[in-house]
């Protein structure tokens, strides 16, 4: 079943901005039954705009690289929720091509003693 405050997504919520606390879209989603407020689109996603509740341009980031074997990821103006977390491929060159990626960090084989 569905748990309302967990951030998740689930059939029957319209949003889920976690537990009322911590609430992260205050404006559009009411934490108490996980229900839109007023007009909002969105009330759960990295992709959903906190000040319009709205559904997030295309091409707004939505998750930083955190190395240079991980790319960054955007929103794509349909979905409230950003797009999968892609990685370079493993041993993939990096670092001028002395080191490889692995894992989506780039690791110096010099350096992995």
């Amino acid at each position: 079943g569905s748990y309302c405050g967990n951030h998740l997504l689930e059939v029957p919520e319209q949003c889920d901005c976690g537990p009322p606390e911590t609430c992260t879209h205050k404006k559009c989603c009411n934490p108490k039954d996980c229900t839109l407020i007023n007009e909002a689109q969105c009330g759960t996603g990295p992709c959903c705009d906190k000040r319009t509740c709205m559904i997030a341009e295309r091409g707004r980031l939505c998750r930083k690289s955190r190395d240079q074997c991980d790319f960054p990821e955007f929103c794509n103006g349909e979905s409230e929720s950003c797009a999968p977390d892609t990685k370079a491929a493993d041993l993939e060159p990096c670092n001028n091509e002395t080191a490889y990626c692995f894992g989506g960090v780039c690791r110096d084989p010099d350096r992995q003693c």
